[in-house]
Protein backbone atom coordinates (compact mmCIF):
# COMPACT_ATOMS: atom_id res chain seq x y z
CA UNK A 1 0.00 0.00 0.00
CA UNK A 2 1.11 3.93 0.05
CA UNK A 3 1.74 5.36 2.54
CA UNK A 4 -1.20 8.19 3.45
CA UNK A 5 0.18 10.07 5.89
CA UNK A 6 1.16 13.91 5.61
CA UNK A 7 2.95 16.51 7.55
CA UNK A 8 2.44 20.07 6.83
CA UNK A 9 4.99 22.28 8.67
CA UNK A 10 4.06 25.40 7.17
CA UNK A 11 3.25 27.01 10.82
CA UNK A 12 6.43 25.72 11.79
CA UNK A 13 8.48 28.41 9.41
CA UNK A 14 9.68 31.99 9.74
CA UNK A 15 7.81 32.99 6.75
CA UNK A 16 4.65 32.40 8.47
CA UNK A 17 5.05 32.59 12.33
CA UNK A 18 7.49 35.31 12.25
CA UNK A 19 11.22 35.26 14.62
CA UNK A 20 9.93 32.05 16.66
CA UNK A 21 9.74 30.19 13.29
CA UNK A 22 12.29 28.02 11.89
CA UNK A 23 14.32 30.25 8.79
CA UNK A 24 14.42 28.61 5.35
CA UNK A 25 17.99 28.71 5.17
CA UNK A 26 18.15 27.13 8.75
CA UNK A 27 16.98 23.81 7.07
CA UNK A 28 19.07 23.84 4.42
CA UNK A 29 21.76 24.51 6.69
CA UNK A 30 21.40 20.87 8.24
CA UNK A 31 20.83 19.55 5.04
CA UNK A 32 24.21 17.31 5.03
CA UNK A 33 23.12 16.59 8.83
CA UNK A 34 20.11 15.23 7.94
CA UNK A 35 21.76 13.25 5.50
CA UNK A 36 24.16 11.53 7.63
CA UNK A 37 21.83 10.77 10.19
CA UNK A 38 19.61 8.93 7.67
CA UNK A 39 22.77 7.29 6.59
CA UNK A 40 23.74 6.28 9.83
CA UNK A 41 20.35 4.86 11.32
CA UNK A 42 19.95 2.82 7.14
CA UNK A 43 23.73 1.23 8.39
CA UNK A 44 22.47 0.60 11.34
CA UNK A 45 19.04 -1.26 10.18
CA UNK A 46 20.92 -3.13 7.81
CA UNK A 47 23.49 -4.84 10.58
CA UNK A 48 20.49 -5.43 12.25
CA UNK A 49 20.86 -3.65 14.94
CA UNK A 50 17.79 -1.80 15.26
CA UNK A 51 15.23 -4.49 15.42
CA UNK A 52 11.52 -2.38 15.95
CA UNK A 53 12.35 -1.72 12.06
CA UNK A 54 11.54 -5.22 11.19
CA UNK A 55 8.55 -5.10 12.86
CA UNK A 56 6.21 -4.13 10.00
CA UNK A 57 6.99 -7.21 7.63
CA UNK A 58 6.81 -10.08 10.04
CA UNK A 59 3.44 -11.29 8.69
CA UNK A 60 4.05 -14.28 9.35
CA UNK A 61 4.92 -13.93 13.24
CA UNK A 62 1.41 -11.73 13.08
CA UNK A 63 -0.47 -14.65 11.56
CA UNK A 64 0.62 -17.22 14.47
CA UNK A 65 -0.83 -14.44 16.96
CA UNK A 66 -4.20 -14.34 14.73
CA UNK A 67 -4.27 -17.58 15.29
CA UNK A 68 -3.60 -17.40 19.27
CA UNK A 69 -6.04 -15.35 19.62
CA UNK A 70 -9.22 -17.01 17.60
CA UNK A 71 -8.30 -20.23 19.84
CA UNK A 72 -9.04 -17.76 22.47
CA UNK A 73 -11.60 -16.14 21.46
CA UNK A 74 -13.50 -19.48 21.55
CA UNK A 75 -12.93 -20.23 25.32
CA UNK A 76 -12.90 -16.17 26.48
CA UNK A 77 -15.44 -13.47 26.71
CA UNK A 78 -13.17 -11.40 28.45
CA UNK A 79 -9.03 -10.18 27.31
CA UNK A 80 -7.18 -8.56 30.36
CA UNK A 81 -3.86 -6.95 29.48
CA UNK A 82 -1.40 -6.85 32.99
CA UNK A 83 1.27 -4.47 32.04
CA UNK A 84 2.75 -0.93 32.06
CA UNK A 85 4.44 1.14 30.36
CA UNK A 86 5.71 0.18 26.72
CA UNK A 87 4.02 -3.36 27.85
CA UNK A 88 0.65 -1.87 27.64
CA UNK A 89 0.31 1.87 25.99
CA UNK A 90 0.73 0.37 22.69
CA UNK A 91 -2.04 -1.71 23.17
CA UNK A 92 -4.06 0.96 25.04
CA UNK A 93 -3.54 3.39 21.69
CA UNK A 94 -4.81 0.49 19.46
CA UNK A 95 -8.08 -0.17 21.79
CA UNK A 96 -9.21 3.75 21.80
CA UNK A 97 -8.19 4.17 18.56
CA UNK A 98 -9.86 0.99 16.97
CA UNK A 99 -12.66 0.21 19.13
CA UNK A 100 -15.13 1.88 21.40
CA UNK A 101 -12.68 1.48 23.56
CA UNK A 102 -13.78 3.02 27.19
CA UNK A 103 -16.97 2.17 25.86
CA UNK A 104 -16.43 -1.48 24.87
CA UNK A 105 -17.24 -3.08 28.31
CA UNK A 106 -21.00 -1.88 28.03
CA UNK A 107 -21.46 -2.99 24.69
CA UNK A 108 -21.79 -7.29 23.42
CA UNK A 109 -18.90 -9.25 22.74
CA UNK A 110 -17.32 -7.60 19.16
CA UNK A 111 -17.60 -10.59 16.43
CA UNK A 112 -14.56 -12.33 16.02
CA UNK A 113 -13.06 -10.67 18.85
CA UNK A 114 -12.76 -10.14 22.73
CA UNK A 115 -13.91 -7.38 25.53
CA UNK A 116 -10.74 -5.97 26.10
CA UNK A 117 -9.15 -4.05 29.55
CA UNK A 118 -6.71 -3.38 31.30
CA UNK A 119 -5.25 -3.51 34.64
CA UNK A 120 -1.47 -3.50 35.99
CA UNK A 121 -0.97 -0.29 34.89
CA UNK A 122 -1.10 0.84 38.38
CA UNK A 123 -0.85 -0.69 41.86
CA UNK A 124 -4.20 1.72 43.05
CA UNK A 125 -6.05 -0.71 44.72
CA UNK A 126 -9.23 1.05 44.23
CA UNK A 127 -8.88 0.31 40.79
CA UNK A 128 -7.98 -3.43 40.86
CA UNK A 129 -11.41 -3.53 43.00
CA UNK A 130 -13.40 -1.72 40.61
CA UNK A 131 -11.78 -4.20 37.72
CA UNK A 132 -12.76 -7.40 39.91
CA UNK A 133 -15.99 -6.61 41.11
CA UNK A 134 -17.24 -6.76 37.11
CA UNK A 135 -14.79 -9.74 36.00
CA UNK A 136 -16.16 -13.08 35.20
CA UNK A 137 -13.20 -14.84 36.33
CA UNK A 138 -14.31 -18.40 34.83
CA UNK A 139 -14.69 -16.77 31.31
CA UNK A 140 -11.65 -14.53 31.39
CA UNK A 141 -8.03 -14.75 30.12
CA UNK A 142 -5.23 -12.41 32.04
CA UNK A 143 -2.20 -11.71 28.88
CA UNK A 144 0.53 -10.33 31.36
CA UNK A 145 3.19 -8.25 29.68
CA UNK A 146 6.57 -8.27 30.85
CA UNK A 147 10.07 -9.31 29.56
CA UNK A 148 12.10 -9.97 33.34
CA UNK A 149 9.12 -10.67 35.17
CA UNK A 150 10.37 -7.97 38.00
CA UNK A 151 8.31 -5.42 37.01
CA UNK A 152 5.88 -4.74 40.60
CA UNK A 153 3.12 -3.45 39.13
CA UNK A 154 1.98 -5.75 36.80
CA UNK A 155 3.91 -8.54 39.07
CA UNK A 156 2.20 -7.74 41.86
CA UNK A 157 -1.45 -7.81 39.65
CA UNK A 158 -0.44 -11.02 38.18
CA UNK A 159 0.17 -12.79 41.54
CA UNK A 160 -3.01 -10.71 43.04
CA UNK A 161 -5.35 -12.29 40.48
CA UNK A 162 -3.62 -15.92 40.16
CA UNK A 163 -5.06 -16.49 43.40
CA UNK A 164 -8.17 -15.09 42.98
CA UNK A 165 -8.61 -17.53 39.46
CA UNK A 166 -6.85 -20.31 41.43
CA UNK A 167 -10.08 -20.11 43.79
CA UNK A 168 -12.32 -20.08 40.98
CA UNK A 169 -11.25 -22.47 38.64
CA UNK A 170 -8.87 -24.88 40.79
CA UNK A 171 -5.31 -25.11 40.83
CA UNK A 172 -4.83 -27.10 37.23
CA UNK A 173 -7.65 -24.86 35.25
CA UNK A 174 -6.39 -21.88 35.85
CA UNK A 175 -3.19 -22.45 33.77
CA UNK A 176 -5.98 -21.92 31.11
CA UNK A 177 -6.60 -18.32 31.70
CA UNK A 178 -2.97 -17.11 31.52
CA UNK A 179 -1.03 -16.47 28.82
CA UNK A 180 2.47 -14.53 29.11
CA UNK A 181 4.59 -12.08 26.93
CA UNK A 182 7.90 -12.71 28.10
CA UNK A 183 11.81 -13.38 27.22
CA UNK A 184 12.06 -16.13 25.32
CA UNK A 185 15.25 -17.70 27.88
CA UNK A 186 15.85 -15.88 30.95
CA UNK A 187 14.35 -14.38 33.55
CA UNK A 188 11.69 -14.11 36.48
CA UNK A 189 8.86 -14.50 34.20
CA UNK A 190 10.71 -17.31 31.95
CA UNK A 191 10.92 -18.89 35.50
CA UNK A 192 7.21 -18.95 36.47
CA UNK A 193 6.36 -19.74 32.59
CA UNK A 194 8.40 -22.83 32.76
CA UNK A 195 7.38 -23.90 36.18
CA UNK A 196 3.18 -23.45 35.61
CA UNK A 197 3.46 -24.41 31.73
CA UNK A 198 1.65 -21.27 31.42
CA UNK A 199 1.12 -20.27 27.19
CA UNK A 200 3.70 -17.80 26.42
CA UNK A 201 4.44 -15.75 23.69
CA UNK A 202 7.94 -14.09 22.92
CA UNK A 203 8.91 -10.25 23.52
CA UNK A 204 11.97 -10.07 20.89
CA UNK A 205 15.59 -9.32 22.65
CA UNK A 206 16.37 -6.40 20.30
CA UNK A 207 12.75 -4.57 20.63
CA UNK A 208 13.01 -2.07 23.80
CA UNK A 209 9.07 -1.45 25.77
CA UNK A 210 8.28 1.22 24.28
CA UNK A 211 9.17 0.43 20.54
CA UNK A 212 7.27 -3.27 20.80
CA UNK A 213 3.69 -2.28 19.81
CA UNK A 214 4.47 -3.99 16.99
CA UNK A 215 5.66 -7.21 18.37
CA UNK A 216 3.37 -9.76 20.47
CA UNK A 217 2.88 -7.05 23.27
CA UNK A 218 0.45 -5.01 21.09
CA UNK A 219 -0.37 -7.50 18.32
CA UNK A 220 -2.22 -10.41 20.51
CA UNK A 221 -4.24 -7.52 22.58
CA UNK A 222 -4.98 -6.19 18.57
CA UNK A 223 -5.66 -9.45 17.48
CA UNK A 224 -8.22 -9.85 20.49
CA UNK A 225 -10.14 -6.80 19.66
CA UNK A 226 -10.96 -8.39 16.16
CA UNK A 227 -8.58 -6.61 13.88
CA UNK A 228 -6.54 -7.34 11.50
CA UNK A 229 -3.26 -7.55 11.94
CA UNK A 230 -1.95 -7.40 8.53
CA UNK A 231 -3.64 -4.32 8.29
CA UNK A 232 -1.63 -2.54 10.85
CA UNK A 233 1.55 -4.13 9.39
CA UNK A 234 0.72 -2.53 6.03
CA UNK A 235 0.53 0.97 7.35
CA UNK A 236 3.89 0.90 9.24
CA UNK A 237 5.50 -0.93 6.38
CA UNK A 238 4.06 2.05 4.09
CA UNK A 239 5.75 4.39 6.11
CA UNK A 240 8.68 2.32 6.67
CA UNK A 241 9.38 2.29 2.76
CA UNK A 242 8.84 6.00 2.36
CA UNK A 243 11.34 6.41 5.05
CA UNK A 244 14.18 4.49 4.06
CA UNK A 245 14.29 5.60 0.46
CA UNK A 246 14.99 9.10 1.22
CA UNK A 247 17.44 11.19 2.88
CA UNK A 248 15.61 13.72 1.33
CA UNK A 249 13.86 16.27 4.17
CA UNK A 250 10.89 17.20 2.00
CA UNK A 251 10.50 13.61 1.10
CA UNK A 252 11.02 11.73 4.46
CA UNK A 253 8.33 13.63 7.13
CA UNK A 254 10.00 11.85 10.22
CA UNK A 255 13.13 12.92 9.51
CA UNK A 256 11.76 16.87 8.91
CA UNK A 257 9.48 16.35 11.78
CA UNK A 258 12.45 15.49 13.62
CA UNK A 259 14.80 18.29 12.47
CA UNK A 260 11.66 21.01 12.99
CA UNK A 261 11.70 19.77 16.60
CA UNK A 262 15.59 19.80 16.99
CA UNK A 263 16.11 22.79 15.58
CA UNK A 264 12.89 24.68 17.68
CA UNK A 265 14.34 23.05 20.77
CA UNK A 266 18.21 24.12 20.30
CA UNK A 267 18.00 27.48 18.64
CA UNK A 268 14.24 29.04 19.95
CA UNK A 269 14.49 27.42 23.76
CA UNK A 270 11.05 25.36 22.46
CA UNK A 271 11.41 22.89 25.22
CA UNK A 272 8.10 21.51 25.33
CA UNK A 273 6.57 19.33 22.42
CA UNK A 274 3.01 19.04 22.57
CA UNK A 275 0.85 16.17 20.52
CA UNK A 276 -3.07 17.46 19.91
CA UNK A 277 -4.92 15.04 18.25
CA UNK A 278 -8.25 15.99 17.36
CA UNK A 279 -9.71 12.96 17.66
CA UNK A 280 -10.59 11.70 20.97
CA UNK A 281 -10.09 8.33 19.64
CA UNK A 282 -6.57 9.13 19.51
CA UNK A 283 -6.11 10.34 23.07
CA UNK A 284 -4.20 7.25 24.50
CA UNK A 285 -2.46 7.51 21.37
CA UNK A 286 -0.80 10.55 23.07
CA UNK A 287 -0.14 8.69 26.13
CA UNK A 288 2.15 6.19 24.22
CA UNK A 289 4.04 8.94 22.20
CA UNK A 290 4.49 10.67 26.02
CA UNK A 291 6.98 7.19 26.80
CA UNK A 292 8.32 6.88 23.45
CA UNK A 293 9.54 11.00 23.91
CA UNK A 294 10.49 10.87 27.60
CA UNK A 295 12.40 7.79 27.56
CA UNK A 296 13.80 7.84 24.31
CA UNK A 297 15.27 11.62 24.61
CA UNK A 298 15.10 12.51 28.04
CA UNK A 299 18.81 11.67 29.16
CA UNK A 300 22.08 12.74 31.23
CA UNK A 301 25.05 11.79 29.20
CA UNK A 302 25.98 11.93 25.64
CA UNK A 303 27.42 8.73 23.47
CA UNK A 304 30.56 10.65 24.51
CA UNK A 305 30.00 9.83 27.88
CA UNK A 306 29.68 13.53 28.77
CA UNK A 307 26.63 15.44 31.28
CA UNK A 308 24.43 17.29 28.78
CA UNK A 309 21.14 16.90 30.54
CA UNK A 310 18.80 16.80 26.92
CA UNK A 311 15.25 16.03 26.25
CA UNK A 312 12.43 18.14 25.23
CA UNK A 313 8.94 17.58 27.58
CA UNK A 314 6.66 15.68 25.83
CA UNK A 315 2.87 16.34 26.47
CA UNK A 316 -0.12 14.76 25.66
CA UNK A 317 -3.08 17.02 24.85
CA UNK A 318 -6.56 16.37 23.19
CA UNK A 319 -8.36 18.45 20.46
CA UNK A 320 -11.08 19.40 21.40
CA UNK A 321 -11.25 19.18 24.83
CA UNK A 322 -7.98 21.21 25.37
CA UNK A 323 -8.95 24.06 23.59
CA UNK A 324 -10.87 25.03 26.88
CA UNK A 325 -8.03 23.69 29.57
CA UNK A 326 -4.66 24.54 27.36
CA UNK A 327 -4.59 26.93 24.28
CA UNK A 328 -4.85 30.13 26.68
CA UNK A 329 -1.19 29.22 27.64
CA UNK A 330 -0.13 27.81 24.24
CA UNK A 331 -1.40 31.15 22.61
CA UNK A 332 -0.63 33.49 25.75
CA UNK A 333 2.56 31.77 27.85
CA UNK A 334 5.99 31.20 26.82
CA UNK A 335 7.49 30.57 23.92
CA UNK A 336 8.85 27.92 24.80
CA UNK A 337 6.38 24.31 23.52
CA UNK A 338 5.68 23.21 20.29
CA UNK A 339 2.42 22.11 19.04
CA UNK A 340 1.57 19.26 16.64
CA UNK A 341 -1.65 18.58 15.67
CA UNK A 342 -3.10 15.30 14.09
CA UNK A 343 -6.18 15.89 11.82
CA UNK A 344 -8.20 12.86 11.10
CA UNK A 345 -10.55 13.83 7.74
CA UNK A 346 -12.90 11.42 7.43
CA UNK A 347 -14.58 9.87 10.85
CA UNK A 348 -16.04 6.51 10.60
CA UNK A 349 -19.12 7.54 11.82
CA UNK A 350 -20.69 11.32 11.73
CA UNK A 351 -24.02 13.49 12.64
CA UNK A 352 -25.81 16.44 11.76
CA UNK A 353 -26.45 19.00 14.01
CA UNK A 354 -30.34 19.59 13.72
CA UNK A 355 -31.82 22.96 13.61
CA UNK A 356 -33.38 24.35 16.95
CA UNK A 357 -34.10 27.82 18.21
CA UNK A 358 -33.86 29.77 15.18
CA UNK A 359 -33.98 32.70 17.29
CA UNK A 360 -31.07 32.47 19.05
CA UNK A 361 -27.82 33.03 16.60
CA UNK A 362 -26.02 31.79 19.74
CA UNK A 363 -26.56 28.02 18.56
CA UNK A 364 -28.68 28.72 15.42
CA UNK A 365 -25.65 28.91 13.01
CA UNK A 366 -24.36 25.53 13.99
CA UNK A 367 -27.82 23.59 12.49
CA UNK A 368 -26.77 21.36 9.39
CA UNK A 369 -22.98 21.50 10.22
CA UNK A 370 -21.69 17.93 10.86
CA UNK A 371 -19.50 16.66 13.89
CA UNK A 372 -16.77 15.81 11.03
CA UNK A 373 -17.02 19.30 10.22
CA UNK A 374 -17.23 21.03 13.79
CA UNK A 375 -14.03 18.95 14.36
CA UNK A 376 -11.76 19.80 12.07
CA UNK A 377 -13.08 23.43 11.69
CA UNK A 378 -12.19 23.88 15.33
CA UNK A 379 -8.53 22.21 14.63
CA UNK A 380 -8.29 24.74 11.69
CA UNK A 381 -9.17 27.34 13.68
CA UNK A 382 -6.52 26.72 16.53
CA UNK A 383 -3.75 26.56 14.51
CA UNK A 384 -4.71 29.50 12.82
CA UNK A 385 -4.56 31.14 16.34
CA UNK A 386 -1.82 30.02 17.17
CA UNK A 387 0.28 30.97 14.01
CA UNK A 388 -1.12 34.64 14.08
CA UNK A 389 0.07 34.33 17.66
CA UNK A 390 3.72 34.02 16.76
CA UNK A 391 3.28 30.12 17.82
CA UNK A 392 5.01 27.35 16.25
CA UNK A 393 2.73 24.52 14.97
CA UNK A 394 2.45 21.42 12.62
CA UNK A 395 -0.40 19.19 11.45
CA UNK A 396 0.47 15.84 10.85
CA UNK A 397 -2.92 14.33 9.03
CA UNK A 398 -4.58 11.19 7.96
CA UNK A 399 -7.48 10.35 5.61
CA UNK A 400 -9.64 8.43 7.96
CA UNK A 401 -9.18 6.64 11.44
CA UNK A 402 -7.69 2.48 9.95
CA UNK A 403 -5.66 0.10 11.50
CA UNK A 404 -2.94 1.19 8.39
CA UNK A 405 -3.49 5.16 9.62
CA UNK A 406 -2.60 4.04 13.03
CA UNK A 407 0.65 1.70 11.39
CA UNK A 408 1.64 4.65 9.85
CA UNK A 409 1.35 7.29 13.32
CA UNK A 410 3.06 4.65 15.28
CA UNK A 411 6.43 3.89 12.80
CA UNK A 412 6.43 7.78 12.11
CA UNK A 413 7.03 8.38 15.34
CA UNK A 414 9.64 5.48 16.58
CA UNK A 415 11.89 6.73 13.44
CA UNK A 416 11.36 10.66 14.30
CA UNK A 417 12.26 10.10 17.57
CA UNK A 418 15.35 7.81 16.71
CA UNK A 419 16.48 10.71 14.18
CA UNK A 420 15.99 13.08 16.76
CA UNK A 421 18.34 11.32 19.51
CA UNK A 422 20.97 11.33 16.53
CA UNK A 423 20.55 14.80 16.19
CA UNK A 424 21.31 15.30 20.18
CA UNK A 425 24.08 12.44 20.15
CA UNK A 426 22.39 10.37 22.92
CA UNK A 427 21.41 6.75 23.21
CA UNK A 428 17.57 6.66 22.19
CA UNK A 429 17.41 2.55 23.64
CA UNK A 430 18.59 2.89 27.04
CA UNK A 431 16.95 4.28 30.44
CA UNK A 432 18.96 4.65 33.26
CA UNK A 433 16.72 7.09 34.92
CA UNK A 434 13.90 4.83 35.33
CA UNK A 435 16.56 2.22 36.61
CA UNK A 436 17.20 3.94 39.87
CA UNK A 437 13.18 4.32 41.17
CA UNK A 438 12.85 0.42 40.51
CA UNK A 439 15.58 -0.05 42.33
CA UNK A 440 14.55 2.31 45.37
CA UNK A 441 11.11 0.31 45.18
CA UNK A 442 12.52 -3.22 45.63
CA UNK A 443 14.48 -2.33 48.65
CA UNK A 444 11.77 -0.33 50.27
CA UNK A 445 9.74 -3.83 49.16
CA UNK A 446 12.29 -6.05 50.92
CA UNK A 447 13.71 -8.03 48.19
CA UNK A 448 16.70 -10.10 48.64
CA UNK A 449 20.07 -8.14 47.18
CA UNK A 450 18.83 -4.85 48.48
CA UNK A 451 19.52 -4.85 51.93
CA UNK A 452 22.28 -2.05 51.86
CA UNK A 453 20.12 -0.10 49.97
CA UNK A 454 17.21 -0.35 52.37
CA UNK A 455 19.03 0.76 54.67
CA UNK A 456 20.79 3.86 53.20
CA UNK A 457 17.28 5.05 52.08
CA UNK A 458 15.78 4.37 55.77
CA UNK A 459 18.35 6.59 57.22
CA UNK A 460 16.99 9.74 54.23
CA UNK A 461 13.71 8.88 55.18
CA UNK A 462 14.30 8.70 59.10
CA UNK A 463 15.80 11.99 59.43
CA UNK A 464 14.15 14.77 60.77
CA UNK A 465 12.14 16.99 58.59
CA UNK A 466 12.04 20.39 59.22
CA UNK A 467 9.99 21.06 56.03
CA UNK A 468 6.40 19.30 56.76
CA UNK A 469 3.45 21.82 57.32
Amino acid sequence: MKSVLSYDYTNMMAEVIGEHGIAGNELTSVNTRAREIHAKIEAARASGALGFTRLPYEVDAAKELSGLASELVENFDHFVVVGIGGSDLGARAIHTALTPGIYSHLLPRPKGGMRVSFIGGNTDPRELHDFLATADLTRTVFYVVSKSGDTIEPMSVFLYVRKLVIDAVGEKAHRRHFVMATDKKKGTMRTIVDREGYQSVIIPDDVGGRFSVLTSVGLLPAAAMGIDLSRLLAGAAAMDERIKTSSNLRENPALMYATLQYLADTTRGQHISILMPYAANLKEFGFWYRQLWAESLGKRLNSQGTVVHRGPTPVAALGATDQHSQIQLYNEGPYDKIITFIRVEKFEHDAVVPSAYPDLEGVSYLAGHSFNEIINIEQAATALALTQNGRVNGTITVPALTPEALGELFYFFEMAVVYLAEYYDINAFDQPGVEAGKEAMYALLGRRGFEEHRKRIEERLNQKNEYIV
